[in-house]
């Protein structure tokens, strides 16, 4: 395996990518939702492949759940919270950076995965701007 070119798109299926980006590179949200807790009640979560990943649930347009995922994190952003200042679940908006692109997990070197898992096809929750239909 080779480590990742800047700019380059490594793999591609109708529900992931792999984009390689300079190391620490801002990682921002691409549609609304709710950042997933894990059992520490974090939003940044540890796992043996993806090393550092976030994942948030959205709604499609007629309301099914989806979740996106952004692995091989150097490291999450500081000072976001899950809860609401009334105690329930905070919304993040499109846009909001959750974290800075590395190599964690198994990996090559510093790229964004991100995936995509729930109903119908990737491009038709993601934000125009971001190649999808909303």
């Amino acid at each position: 395996q080779r480590p990742f070119e800047a700019g380059s798109i490594t793999h591609s299926r109708s529900d992931a990518f792999d984009y390689a980006m300079p190391k620490a590179s801002p990682v921002s949200v691409a549609h609304d939702g709710y950042l997933v807790t894990g059992a520490g009640g974090g939003y940044c979560l540890e796992h043996n492949e993806f090393g550092k990943y976030v994942k948030m649930v959205g709604k499609t347009a007629d309301g099914k759940p989806f979740e996106t995922v952004y692995a091989h994190l150097l490291a999450c952003a500081g000072g976001l919270s899950t809860r609401s200042s009334e105690g329930g679940l905070r919304v993040v908006g499109a846009g909001t950076i959750i974290g800075y692109v590395g190599s964690s997990g198994n990996s090559t070197g510093p790229h964004l995965h991100f995936e995509y898992r729930g109903p119908g096809r990737l491009t038709n929750v993601l934000p125009k701007a971001c190649g999808g239909t909303q």
